[in-house]
């Protein structure tokens, strides 16, 4: 159910589903599903939700994050269907344009990554130490 072509069939621009809350909200509904904290993080950060209907969500991606981001879209394609009730098409583009990370986000990027904890905390007791 997933394609991974720019969208050809145009979706009405922020569409979102009568009665349902603001594409945002939509999108931070759909992270919460995600069980991984290093995806919902990945995704939190590299991409946004910008059209959706009944039949396909839309999601803007960094470009440099694209193939990572092809690479969870399983994931994606379950917690759309959990937070929404029913399955979408997802169609990824590319274009979305996120704010620069500070180094307490790649700390807390760090902090979600099992084999990494160890080092995020020398770092962190580092930091504070500044």
């Amino acid at each position: 159910m997933t394609d991974l072509s720019p969208a050809s069939d145009p979706i009405a621009p922020a569409t979102a589903i009568a009665g349902s809350p603001n594409l945002a909200e939509l999108w931070q509904q759909i992270l919460a599903a995600l069980e991984l904290p290093s995806t919902r993080m990945l995704f939190s950060r590299q991409t946004q939700l910008v059209r959706l209907d009944e039949r396909r969500a839309v999601v803007q991606v960094a470009g440099n994050w694209m193939a990572m981001v092809q690479s969870r879209l399983p994931l994606l394609e379950t917690a759309v269907t959990n937070a929404l009730g029913s399955p979408r098409q997802l169609l990824l583009e590319g274009g979305y344009s996120p704010s620069t990370p500070t180094d307490q986000d790649l700390l807390d990027l760090l902090a979600n990554h099992p084999l990494r904890t160890d080092i995020v905390l020398a770092a962190k007791e580092m930091a504070e130490y500044r």
